[in-house]
């Protein structure tokens, strides 16, 4: 903290908040989600539960579908 009021006294405001930021504690993985803790099953847990639906690529439905190049006559 003496090292903040430093900084601050002599108007070096750059070395004010690099210490400010990294007195600043910041927060850690969380250690379950949804019950879960190892990285792979929370990954999978949030692809399963939180899914968008976009138009600009094919939905789960359609990812078995046939190839576009396959169907285009040559």
């Amino acid at each position: 903290m003496e090292k903040l009021a430093t900084c601050h006294d002599k108007k070096d405001f750059v070395s004010f908040w690099k210490e400010t930021k990294r007195l600043t504690p910041r927060p850690g993985l969380p250690v379950s989600v949804g019950g879960l803790s190892d990285s792979e099953e929370i990954s999978d847990f949030f692809r399963d539960n939180f899914y968008i639906s976009s138009s600009l690529r094919p939905s789960r439905n359609e990812l078995g579908a046939v190839p576009i190049g396959d169907r285009v006559n040559t």
